[in-house]
């Protein structure tokens, strides 16, 4: 895999949007719960922040060049 070469093959860009998607979707079903709570702008501000980590991992995991796994926190505990 040093060679830039992957072994597991590449999905279409509209496939892997669809995935994202679902991933999204999956996220927001599990945290949903939250919104009983009153947590609901945390909900939706958090779910791009897993996403994000969720794509960052992936791409760490199969070779692919990138920094280190993070994304900045969308909320602070002072918010």
């Amino acid at each position: 895999m040093s060679n830039g070469e992957y072994s597991y093959p590449r999905i279409s860009d509209e496939d892997y949007r669809k995935a994202v998607t679902q991933f999204r979707l999956q996220i927001g079903g599990i945290l949903g719960i939250l919104r009983m709570y009153g947590q609901g702008d945390y909900v939706d501000g958090v779910i791009p922040a897993i996403v994000e980590l969720a794509e960052q991992f992936g791409m760490r995991v199969r070779g692919k060049p990138n920094q280190a796994i993070y994304v900045e926190p969308p909320y602070r505990a002072d918010d």
